[in-house]
């Protein structure tokens, strides 16, 4: 009781230390003055309503500040929304709109780069842009932005972009502990040009990125036979010149990468891609109606384990699988699942799955709940009783929110609190050429899947898509989840902001 009460008397004192730099803002010359303006403790908060934008906005003042608002939308009619440059920035409960007439003019609702180290955004949905997430270097010599966490954001469009430029919602070039986990990204198809698009990437030789508990759902409201959409990626298709990289190298794409609890539905291609990523750890994913995982060049290393997927797990191009346990791979989810199609994950027979992962010190399934060994396969923990609804729009995932983590909790830097485990092995071995279907003894195969090869080229990172994913999806019915996502965007209650 006296705990709770120091409590209670420390958040008060939080408070009015805030009041006293706290300002509500009710019109966009008000929003962009208290961003030009804003000092360390500030709190900047949007009133209610609608605030249009024609202009960059550049974010060049060191925090802490946070910039936040219930029931406010910002709509972008211009290249970039907000150019984040300094520490420290907090961004959340916003709703954020790309309105261009060209989706050329709309690239992103955030670009990240320099000194931007601890930005957050959180809580947030971004909509319509080719990236709304874009970070790299910026400067002489290059910095990189590092501990960025996003997390309990909706990424999302309301139809393929058209435009030839790089579509991806998490473009993320170069930077060092970045962790996104509990996020929607959904929706992302490219309309021109080569036609390949990306849920996110980490690449430019970053490090120790965590991709946990995310929902990414490729392609649902659009049906777009002729886009190749692929859902998480260390190395995406590639950077150069080596100029723009992490330590003026751009191998490996990224070193130390963790993806764990995700769940990655409807892409017509894989749904994760590791191109030139050493020391992989791929965790306890879930993967429905994708092709699979790639792990591609010689520079790739990659451990998998505990992980449902319905596509093939390769090596391809010398890439290295050093440990491939306990997955259950090429699989009908329709053997194990109650209703995959509408993102129902409920159990037909447990003796496959519960407690038959090996483990791996991930202590959380992909509903936040706290595993216990054994582990079981794939997403989510059934030994802890029915899984949680997935969430499929913001409204919905901030009110069944898990509570939040420490910011500084990246669990592939051991200076961190671990959430989970980067337990992959760096060194490199020579893999097999071309393209090898991996199916260790551990795992559970059964079915087929296929990919090509596709090319696309970038301005200042280019994205070498030969060197990236192919274009077949799994054969079969095509998973209409749909029928769920019908409104999303359009139908939206008041939402329950995040604090």
């Amino acid at each position: 009781m006296n705990f709770k009460i120091c409590l209670s008397a420390a958040a008060a004192l939080t408070l009015l230390c805030l009041d006293a730099s706290a300002q509500t803002v009710t019109n966009t010359e008000e929003l962009l003055g208290a961003i030009a303006n804003a000092e360390p403790g500030d709190t900047i908060e949007l009133a209610a309503g609608t605030y249009r934008v024609n202009q960059n906005i550049s974010v060049n003042r060191p925090g802490p500040v946070t910039l936040t608002g219930q029931d406010a939308v910002i709509e972008f009619d211009a290249l970039e929304g907000f150019k984040v440059s300094a520490p420290d920035w907090t961004f959340q409960n916003l709703t954020i709109r790309g309105v261009c007439a060209d989706d050329n003019d709309c690239e992103h609702a955030f670009h990240i780069v320099g000194g931007a180290d601890n930005t957050t955004i959180r809580g947030c949905g971004l909509h319509d842009f080719n990236a709304q997430i874009k970070a790299n270097g910026e400067g002489e010599p290059r910095q990189f932005p590092d501990n960025v966490l996003l997390e309990f954001n909706e990424f999302s469009d309301t139809r393929p972009r058209q435009t030839a430029n790089p579509v991806t919602k998490i473009d993320v070039v170069g930077g060092r502990d970045w962790v996104i986990r509990h996020n929607i990204i959904r929706d992302f198809v490219k309309g021109e040009g080569n036609r390949i698009s990306y849920g996110a990437f980490l690449k430019g030789n970053s490090r120790n990125g965590v991709f946990d508990s995310n929902f990414v759902a490729c392609s649902n409201g659009f049906e777009d036979p002729g886009a190749v959409t692929i859902g998480l990626s260390l190395g995406g298709g590639g950077t150069s010149p080596d100029s723009i990289c992490e330590d003026q190298s751009c191998t490996p794409e990224h070193q130390d990468g963790l993806l764990q609890n995700n769940i990655i539905a409807n892409c017509s291609d894989v749904g994760i891609y590791i191109n030139k990523g050493a020391g992989t750890s791929i965790l306890n994913n879930t993967l429905v109606d994708t092709s699979g995982i790639d792990i591609r060049f010689d520079s790739s290393t990659a451990i998998i384990a505990n992980n449902f997927v319905d596509g093939r797990v390769r090596e391809r191009d010398s890439g290295t699988i050093s440990d491939s346990s306990n997955n259950i791979v090429e699989i009908d989810p329709g053997q194990y699942f109650q209703d995959a199609p509408n993102l129902n994950f409920g159990l037909l027979s447990a003796e496959e799955v519960v407690d038959q992962g090996r483990d791996e010190n991930v202590t959380h399934d992909f509903c936040g709940r706290a595993r216990t060994a054994p582990l079981d396969i794939g997403a989510l923990e059934y030994s802890l009783g029915a899984p949680c609804v997935i969430a499929t729009n913001l409204e919905d995932l901030l009110d069944s929110k898990v509570p939040s983590q420490n910011n500084n909790n990246n669990p592939n830097n051991p200076n961190n609190t671990n959430s989970g485990t980067n337990s992959s092995n760096s060194n490199q071995t020579n893999g097999t050429n071309g393209s090898t279907d991996t199916n260790n003894a551990n795992n559970t195969n059964s079915g087929e899947s296929n990919n090509s090869n596709n090319q696309e080229t970038f301005e200042d990172d280019v994205e070498l898509e030969n060197t990236g994913c192919g274009c077949a999806s799994t054969d079969g019915p095509p998973w209409t989840i749909v029928i769920l996502l019908i409104g999303f965007g359009l139908l939206r209650r008041k939402r329950t902001p995040l604090t």
